[in-house]
C-alpha cells in the first residue's frame, strides 16, 4: 500500500519559477480564462495553489476539495456554504426572500418555497439539481438551479473580489462538471473574478477530460517532477538532517522517488527511523 506522508511535515517551498509566472499574471492580468493546474499525485499542486495565493489575498477564496465518491449534491452543497462565508445573507434565506415555488413541468405540481422547510442546504440542492423543476422568483421570473447559485454568486461580486478553486476535480461527475463550466463562462469577463481547477492525472477520465477540453477555456499549469535534485534535497533538508547524507546518496533517493512528494517522503522516513 502507497504510504501518503505529506500532511505529517512542513514542507518548504522550491522551485516553480515557470508556474509561479504563469499563476501570477493568471491573478494580475485580466485573462477570460480559468486556471487549470494538473500533474500525477504527490508532485504538489495543491501545495503550489496554496503557497502563491497567499500573495493574491486581496481575492476571497471558496475552495473545496471534492472527495472520492462524493454526489452531486453534496459537491454543490459544499461549494454554496464555502460561499455563505462571503455573502450578506445566507443561502437559504436569500432562496426563501427571493423565490416563491417550484413548479414542477413534467407533473404540473407547485411547491410554495415559504409553506416549506429547509432545515439543509443539502434538501434545497437536491430540488433545485431535479431537472423537473423550475423557481419561480417573486417578480414571476422563471430560473434553473445554475441561475439560481449565479445570481447568489453575483451578489458577492458586488462587495469583493472573489477567487473559486475546485480541488480534485477530475473526482467530479459530467453532471457537477456541467455546473462549473456554466458558472466559470458566466463570470470570466469579470475583472474581480478568477477560477481553478486542480485535477490528477491518474483520477481523470478521458471523458471529463475532454468535456474540460470542450466547456472550459483556460490558462494551463502542469505540476511536474521537480527538475533538478538539489531542489528535491532542500525539501528534504526542511524536514531530516541531511548533513551524514552524501551527494550521491541524494541523487538516488531523487532518482527512486521520480522527484515526487507522497511515496519519496514516506520511504526516506522509513530509512531515516532505521
Amino acid at each position: 500500500m502507497k504510504m501518503d506522508t505529506t500532511e505529517l511535515f512542513e514542507f518548504c517551498f522550491v522551485d516553480r519559477e515557470q508556474e509561479r509566472q504563469i499563476l501570477n499574471n493568471f491573478f494580475n492580468n485580466k485573462q477570460e480564462t480559468t486556471l487549470w493546474i494538473k500533474g500525477a499525485s504527490g508532485f504538489g499542486k495543491t501545495t503550489f495553489f496554496n503557497y502563491m495565493f497567499e500573495k493574491w489575498n486581496q481575492y476571497s477564496l471558496c475552495y473545496i476539495n471534492i472527495r472520492t465518491d462524493t454526489t452531486s449534491i453534496e459537491i454543490i452543497s459544499d461549494f454554496i456554504i464555502q460561499l455563505q462565508q462571503y455573502a450578506n445573507m445566507d443561502f437559504i434565506s436569500q432562496f426563501k426572500n427571493h423565490y416563491k415555488k417550484f413548479y414542477n413541468n413534467i407533473y404540473k405540481t407547485i411547491k410554495v418555497i415559504p409553506e416549506m422547510i429547509f432545515p439543509q442546504i443539502s434538501n434545497v440542492i437536491s430540488v433545485l439539481l431535479d431537472t423537473s423543476y423550475t423557481i419561480v422568483t417573486n417578480n414571476g421570473e422563471n430560473k434553473n438551479c445554475i441561475e439560481v447559485i449565479i445570481d447568489y454568486i453575483s451578489d458577492i461580486l458586488k462587495r469583493r473580489k472573489l477567487c473559486i478553486c475546485i480541488d480534485n476535480f477530475s473526482r467530479c461527475d459530467l453532471q457537477t462538471a456541467s455546473i462549473f463550466f456554466q458558472i466559470f463562462k458566466t463570470f470570466l469577463l469579470q475583472d474581480y473574478f478568477r477560477s481553478c481547477i486542480i485535477t490528477t492525472t491518474e483520477e481523470l477520465s478521458d471523458k471529463l477530460k475532454n468535456a474540460i477540453y470542450r466547456n472550459l477555456p483556460y490558462t494551463e499549469i502542469k505540476i511536474t517532477e521537480l527538475n533538478e535534485y538539489n531542489y528535491f534535497g532542500q525539501i528534504l533538508n526542511s524536514i531530516f538532517d541531511l548533513s551524514n547524507i552524501e551527494k550521491e546518496d541524494l541523487q538516488y533517493i531523487y532518482q527512486k522517488c521520480n522527484g515526487t512528494r507522497s511515496e519519496p517522503y514516506s520511504k526516506f522516513l522509513l530509512l531515516a527511523m532505521l
